[in-house]
């Protein structure tokens, strides 16, 4: 009788299931050109936004905190509430004053106040009357001599202006020398004037810097009025 194999039969030790298909691996090497490529692609995306800030970065300061014009013109009226920063312009004229010139070999510096007006916003041009309105940039002209008989060498002087919030103490920035006879003509414009008026004073070599054969005459005042507002 033939042998029957039975489905329960033994195994002979051979595999009969198919192999397991396993993928082959892809080698590093050829991925290397799309990694350099997408650190590439990287870096250019990185690089254009890094530049599009730099770019935009003044756009944003300036919407953020707008430039605000630091140049005095002689139209603007200054009329904001808060204080306006005095200017000061200047003719140095070498010529003999009106006062004679002391013979003393030390200088002498004297101030005299010529006129207190305001500047007009449409021309510039200095006007001759009371201020009338907070708006007003009020002017004062006044005149430094040097009244002795030898230079001055540098010097400096100060005012006190009346203004809003106290006044305003200024300092002038240093000083040209002054020989003798010579003199400068300065107009100080400032704003807004103090409510109902106040005095406007200015002292020549307010740091000492000079030995002057006279220092009682460095000193002059003046009340500018003006109605409550």
């Amino acid at each position: 009788m033939a042998d029957l194999k039975l489905p329960y039969a033994e195994d002979d030790g051979e595999d009969t299931l198919p192999p397991s298909h396993t993928p082959p691996k892809k080698r590093l090497s050829a991925n290397i050109p799309a990694l350099v490529g997408f650190l590439a692609l990287a870096v250019i995306v990185i690089w254009g936004l890094s530049h599009l800030a730099t770019l935009s970065r003044p756009w944003f300061v300036s919407l953020l905190y707008p430039k605000r014009d630091t140049t005095h013109r002689a139209t603007s009226t200054l009329s904001r509430p808060s204080l306006g920063t005095p200017v000061v312009t200047q003719n140095l004229q070498k010529k003999k004053p009106s006062a004679p010139v002391r013979s003393a070999s030390a200088p002498d510096l004297t101030v005299f106040i010529l006129a207190i007006g305001v500047i007009d916003p449409m021309t510039g041009v200095f006007v001759n009357r009371p201020p009338s309105s907070p708006a007003d940039i009020v002017a004062a002209q006044f005149d430094i001599v040097n009244r002795g008989g030898s230079s001055t060498g540098a010097w400096y002087f100060s005012a006190l202006l009346p203004t809003v919030y106290g006044g305003y103490p200024y300092l002038s920035p240093v000083q040209e020398p002054l020989g003798p006879g010579d003199h400068v003509v300065n107009t100080l414009r400032f704003s807004p004037i103090i409510s109902g008026g106040g005095v406007f004073s200015v002292v020549v070599d307010s740091e000492g810097m000079v030995r002057e054969s006279n220092e009682t005459n460095n000193t002059v005042a003046e009340f500018i009025p003006m109605m409550m507002y």
